[in-house]
Order: C-alpha cells, then structure tokens, then sequence
C-alpha cells in the first residue's frame, strides 16, 4: 500500500500542514500583541469559543443521523434552519449592544454568531467531501497568516481592533469559500418544525458533551481574569496554544479511530494509537525540557518566557487527555456517550474548583496544575474503565508489541 493510503498518515499529514500555518500565525499574534494585548485578546476569544459552540447547538451534527433516518432531502432543510440561525442570532446581537452599549458585548456576540455558522456550514462540506474541505481550510489558513504577515509589518496601531477585524475577515472569507465551493445556499425546502423538534432533542445530550469539553479547555483563562492581570493571561494563553499544538497527532488518530470504532470495536487500533502517542508526547516533553525556555524566548520574544513552566505543566496534562480522546471514539460508538459525559462532567468541576483554589496561590502556574489534575482524573478514569472492560494489561496499553515494531519498520523502508 502507498503512503498516502494509509488513512493515518493522510490524516496527519493534513493536519500537520494546518498545524504548520497556526504555528506561524500564533507566532505573529504574540509578537504583535506581546502579553498584556494578547492576555486581552485570549479573553474575549475564550467567550467566543463557548459561546458559539452553544448556539450551534449541534444542530448539524445530527445530520448524519437524520439523513440516514429521512434521505438527503433533509439536507435542505438543515441548510435553510442553520442561516436562520445566524439571522436570528444577528438581531440579538443588536439587541444585546442596543441595551447595553457595550462593544466588548457586541464583539462577543457577533463573533460568536459567525463562528457558530461557520461550524455548521464547515461539518456539511466536511460529509459533502472532507478532501476538499481540508484543501480549502489550507487555502482559507494560508490567506489568513499571509495577511498576518503583512500587518506585523505594516501597522502598528489600534492594535486590538486590527486583530479583531483579521479575525472578522477570516471567518467571512472561510464561510464565503465553503459557500460557493459546496453550493451551500438557502432553498425551498422550506423548515419542517415537527422534524427540527425532534432534532432539538436529539441534539441536547453532543451539545452538552461538546460544551464539557470546551470547558475543560477554556475555563481556566476565564476563571484567570478574576486573579490576574491581562499580562498574566496573555503568558498563560501561549502556553495554552503551545500545549495545544501536541494535538495535531492524537486528533488524527482519533479521526480515523471514529471510522474504524463505527465496524468494531477496533482494540489493536486503538491501544496502538495509544502507545503511540503516549511515546511521541514524551519525546516532546523531553524536548521541550531541554530546549523549551530558548524556544519562547527566540521565537515568541523574551516577553514569554514567562510561559515556560505553564507550557511544561499543560504538556505534561496532555498525556492524560490522550487516553480520553483515542477511548472516546469506542464510547461514541458503542452508544455509552451518557457514561463520557458523566466523567468529563467530574473533571470539569475538579478543573473549576482547583483553579479558584490554586490561582490565589500560585497564579498561572496554579491554572496550569489544575488543568494537569483534572486532565489525569479524566484520562485515568477512562483509562481505567476501558482496560477493566477489556481485560487489558498495563502492557497491552502502553508496550509495542513485535507486530507493531514490524509495521514500523515496514513504514521506514517504504519511505526510503
């Protein structure tokens, strides 16, 4: 087989580029804003991360089910709900700084409606064609950190607005492509409220589990602002967005996990996609041990070494949150999401209630311990629960076996 039909690498290798584009991009950002204006910055887009994921209220991410249950007429329908959606949530957002007059508010809102669209509009051309959809998320990334580029250099003033307004511009273009690429405009088939009830409730249980997670993530910088200065966030979100890059391997594991959990259970799969993560996360902490300080401070600015401890603490955390990512995809698929949500419901409380005692104590570094606490409690239980049920040893989960040590070496060669 050829490299590139191994659903793995495909995965990662797309990934991987996305990642590339977001590494420059932050690189800017923090450079342009320094501390104080990006702690600022994170802030306001913390709200727009929860707040949009909750006005999606997964809608879209019923679709596969209904289309299954009603044929693809159904489509049509959720495309024309989803743009009275955004229209809806529009007005509020009028209405919202009509009332209180407060920019900050209007922001939020108006992001955070464009961003729950482009959610929407961004999982119907993922089932349309994931091929193109990754080709035009490259393009719209490529665009967007050019753009960076050229304002790092160009401007240096009203620098909030400026970010505000490439991120506005971002969204629109993204939508705009995904649009016209996939034909995804308002039609006649009109709004069946009888279905769209059904699907509300259908909905309720991924829009509270999403929520969860988006929470376990970014709660903390929230809970931050009560404490700590925009300096201390801006620091605390680098090592957010640094820890955050350690992803790009696991999600594209765990993508291809979904497809492979959908026919069976998949267990060499996923343990594989375990040890294998596992062991590339510690070469990566290794090396972030060694050389972690010099890599800030050369290629954010002195003015983050500040991040250094934090990025290492949430590295650290990762690791623990693999278990939950890979484990996830048998639970989706086995139906058992009620027993997901129950335990990422406990780690979100452990997560809040650490942050609000530790952040008194040790600031950013105690928002990064609490996340480290809570990620291992999550990760650990699912962990657990998945070896008990299988009968698995510490070794099945976490030695390669000399199967997978020949496909390594199988992989090495077809690269040569």
């Amino acid at each position: 087989m050829p490299i590139f039909g191994n659903p793995y690498i495909v995965s990662v290798f797309t990934k991987v580029n996305m990642v590339l584009f977001s590494f420059v991009g932050s690189i800017l950002i923090n450079r342009f804003l320094g501390p104080s204006l990006k702690g600022e910055y994170s802030y306001l887009m913390n709200y727009v991360s929860i707040f949009s994921l909750v006005m999606t209220l997964s809608i879209t991410k019923a679709l596969p089910y209904f289309m299954k249950k009603y044929g693809d007429r159904i489509l049509k329908q959720f495309i024309n709900f989803i743009y009275l959606q955004v229209a809806f949530y529009l007005l509020i957002s009028l209405l919202v700084f009509f009332v209180f007059g407060n920019k900050t508010l209007l922001l939020i809102f108006v992001f955070s409606s464009f961003s729950q669209f482009y959610q929407q509009i961004s999982f119907i051309a993922m089932l349309q064609n994931i091929n193109l959809k990754n080709l035009l998320s490259l393009v719209d990334l490529s665009i967007y950190t050019i753009t960076l580029f050229l304002v790092f250099f160009l401007s240096d003033n009203n620098k909030l607005d400026i970010m505000y307004s490439l991120y506005a511009f971002k969204l629109v273009l993204s939508v705009a492509m995904y649009i016209i690429a996939f034909k995804i405009y308002p039609n006649s088939a009109g709004v069946d409220l009888t279905k769209f009830k059904e699907i509300f409730i259908f909905s309720i249980f991924p829009t509270i589990s999403s929520l969860l997670i988006t929470f376990n993530y970014k709660i903390d910088v929230i809970i931050l602002k009560s404490f700590e200065d925009f300096t201390q966030i801006g620091l605390y979100s680098l090592g957010v967005t640094i820890a955050g890059m350690l992803w790009v391997i696991p999600d594209a594991f765990k993508d291809v996990l979904f497809n492979k959990t959908a026919k069976n259970d998949a267990l060499n799969h996923i343990t594989f996609s375990i040890k294998f993560n596992v062991f590339f996360s510690f070469i990566i902490i290794l090396g972030f041990t060694v050389f972690g300080k010099t890599f800030i401070s050369t290629v954010y600015g002195a003015d983050f070494e500040g991040a250094t401890l934090v990025t290492m603490l949430l590295l650290i955390g990762n690791i623990s949150m693999i278990f939950f990512k890979m484990i996830n995809t048998l639970y989706i698929a086995r139906g058992m999401q009620k027993k997901a949500m129950f335990i990422l419901a406990i780690s979100v409380f452990s997560n809040i209630v650490l942050n609000y005692i530790l952040i008194p104590l040790h600031g950013i570094n105690g928002a990064a311990f609490a996340s480290v606490l809570s990620y291992s409690l999550c990760g650990l239980i699912f962990l657990y629960t998945f070896m008990s049920s299988y009968n698995l040893k510490v070794k099945d989960v976490f030695l390669f076996n000399k199967n997978e040590l020949d496909q390594f070496k199988l992989l090495s060669r077809r690269k040569r």
